[in-house]
């Protein structure tokens, strides 16, 4: 997000001041802070580039299928598909760059240039664990959504400026999935939500003009989902919504002009989205979609707020960025063929994918901002490679976002409200690149739940090679029941039945007068001494 106020205001722009917050963040939301020197851009705050590279190969399709930890980021009632003890973990890096006018020159206009590169280490870690067959927990942590960048120019005195914004929001979530009859599941994950900003501007050779760094927690958040697998192996279903949540972030103190503000705040809104997945197999090949509303315009506005005397709230003011977002529509569309290298159905499995991701437009052209996706619809190309070797699993893939547009001077004239912190008319637009690995494993004994005991069954129906064959004992099936002493002398057929006749040749003799049971199971007497 710009930080630029009009120049002839009070405060001119926020981007001139000085926020600094004292404070740390602790566990894992503080690793991941120290993590991302830059951000990635998201369509709204949402990256539409995320987990795993299981999924991203495939553009991202998850809703109907994910049997994994990360379903508590797809879909929760995922978690009741996955094996008794099952950990994923995902290093996903997205670098690029944007191109925008984060800032005015009074004498040449808009700077309309290119941002410095953009490095952004995504993770995913999870785990899941089914006690009983029809019960699922899970864990995980995962950067969710961000947006931000960093500009190198000079201002209207000739001085070179950094200008840098991130902005990133991490989730800890803890989820619960159920096995339902007819092969439906049910999850819900408890969202634990962790927003954070920083924003500065630094003039070369100088203290930062602006200097901002904001956190804070938020505990309102879940998401819910349902599977169905309708037709066993071949189509599943899936549905999934995430609540909206409200983070309020804080910094202790912000200095502008040379002067102290105190008690900083400002509150960032994760909007709510709804999403519809489709997933059908046929033979060895995978085809699946995904559809995502996303209620971005619950995000409008907001403020950042400051006392200009510690513990003074009248002498508060407050600094308005203007969003006006859209709600938009992700489509994910993708495709994987396995190609089996044993006669195993669970394991040495080689899959290829394809993937691509289209984001609906959600930013304003009027309020636009340099630090962020473009408000104009983006494309996402992608593909990827898995190995399955049984117990566990690894995974690579690639993506690549891309999109553009023009803000024109009548779109930065359109506004009606007073925004602090947007940009300037230009070119802009995005070019992403995503590189994934990741890699799971099965660490109980499968067979616990009713696909897990599938895809045991289906294995050990196909061995990785067939077993031998006792050998049948000598002269097996041919036992002569001919009394001693009557060698080459035939016996009755087993439909002859008993007969009071003299036996002629080529019949039994008069002894032998038992039918068919009698020739079935002939007495020891009439055995040969090797069958007795």
């Amino acid at each position: 997000m710009a930080c630029q106020f009009p120049e002839n205001a009070k405060y001119r722009c926020l981007a001139e001041e000085g926020v600094m917050r004292k404070g740390w963040i602790v566990g894992v939301a503080g690793l991941a802070a120290m993590l991302f020197s830059l951000e990635a851009m998201a369509g709204g705050y949402d990256t539409p580039m995320l987990y795993s590279a299981r999924n991203m190969g495939m553009g991202g399709v998850a809703i109907a299928f994910v049997d994994d930890p990360s379903a508590l980021f797809h879909n929760p009632a995922g978690l009741a598909r996955a094996t008794r003890w099952s950990v994923l973990g995902d290093f996903s890096p997205l670098i690029g760059t944007v191109r925008g006018s984060p800032a005015n020159n009074p004498t040449e206009g808009p700077i309309n240039l290119e941002s410095e590169t953009t490095f952004a280490p995504f993770f995913f870690l999870g785990l899941s664990y089914q006690p009983i067959s029809w019960l699922a927990i899970g864990l995980a942590a995962y950067p969710v959504a961000s947006a931000g960048g960093e500009y190198i120019y000079e201002n209207a005195g000739g001085t070179t400026v950094t200008d840098y914004t991130k902005l990133f929001f991490l989730e800890i979530t803890p989820g619960v999935a159920f096995s339902l009859p007819a092969r439906i599941t049910l999850g819900i994950n408890y969202r634990i939500v962790m927003a954070s900003l920083v924003r500065t501007q630094t003039p070369q050779g100088a203290d930062p003009t602006l200097d901002m760094d904001l956190s804070g927690w938020s505990f309102t958040g879940f998401r819910v989902g349902g599977q169905w697998e309708a037709i066993r192996d071949h189509l599943s279903i899936g549905i999934t919504y995430r609540h909206v949540t409200r983070t309020e972030t804080t910094a202790d103190t912000i200095t502008a002009f040379g002067s102290t503000y105190y008690d900083a705040s400002s509150e960032f809104t994760l909007p709510s989205q709804l999403g519809f997945g489709v997933r059908g197999d046929l033979f060895n090949f995978g085809l699946a979609v995904d559809l995502v509303i996303g209620f971005n315009s619950q995000n409008d506005s907001t403020v950042i707020a400051a006392n200009m005397t510690d513990n003074d709230g009248t002498t508060r003011q407050e600094f308005a960025n203007i969003f006006e977002w859209s709600n938009a529509v992700t489509l994910r569309v993708g495709a994987e063929y396995d190609i089996h290298l044993s006669s195993r159905d669970d394991r040495h499995i080689l899959t290829p994918r394809l993937g691509y991701v289209y984001d609906g437009k959600t930013t304003n052209e009027v309020y636009v901002t340099a630090f962020g996706t473009p408000p104009t619809a983006t494309h996402v190309l992608t593909l990827g490679l898995g190995y399955d070797f049984g117990s566990w699993e690894m995974n690579l893939a690639y993506a690549y976002r891309f999109g553009s547009t023009t803000v024109t001077q009548d779109d930065y004239d359109a506004r009606e409200r007073t925004c602090a912190f947007c940009s300037y008319p230009g070119n802009y637009e995005i070019g992403l690149h995503g590189v994934y690995f990741d890699i799971s494993m099965d660490l109980g004994p499968r067979g616990h739940n009713p696909w897990d005991a599938r895809r045991e069954s289906d294995a050990e129906q196909e061995p990785d090679a067939p077993e031998a064959q006792p050998e049948a004992p000598e002269d097996a099936g041919s036992v002569d029941a001919t009394p001693a002493g009557s060698e080459g002398v035939d016996t009755a057929p087993a439909d002859q039945g008993s007969t009071d006749e003299a036996p002629t040749e080529g019949t039994a003799p008069a002894g032998d007068t038992g039918g068919s049971d009698a020739e079935d199971t002939p007495t020891d007497e009439e055995m040969p001494l090797e069958a007795i």
